[in-house]
């Protein structure tokens, strides 16, 4: 959303987005963030460009989306009881604990948590 929205922060998810353009990043996430996104983009301005901003989000293709299945939600949900995360936020971080891959997020007490458990990059 950062990127989408042009909010501070959104050159580092630029880059990120680039590097991922290139093959040098892959990228990867789960597939609530589209009802994530679309319920933060109901809040955004008109109409058309929120519809404009979602679709852009929908037809992309450098994300891989990944459904939450019962081995991230109980990872997930062991995070969350560990940490005081909820287990949606949890469920990000156990998703690249799964894939053995770089934790991208600008939230700070998702990625002191997920410090402990995967590598982090903090978008500030």
């Amino acid at each position: 959303m950062k990127y989408l929205l042009h909010e501070e922060g959104w050159e580092e998810v630029k880059a990120i987005f680039d590097d991922a353009v290139d093959g040098s990043f892959e990228l990867h996430s789960l597939d609530l963030i589209l009802k994530e996104a679309g319920s933060a983009l109901q809040r955004y301005g008109s109409r058309e460009t929120a519809l404009k901003i979602y679709r852009k989000l929908l037809t992309q293709t450098i994300i891989s989306y990944h459904r939450q299945d019962a081995q991230i939600l109980e990872e997930a949900f062991d995070i969350a009881l560990q940490n005081g995360l909820s287990i949606y936020d949890a469920a990000y971080i156990a998703l690249a604990k799964g894939l053995g891959a770089e934790f991208v997020t600008s939230d700070k007490k998702q990625a002191d948590v997920a410090r402990s458990i995967v590598k982090v990059r903090e978008i500030r």
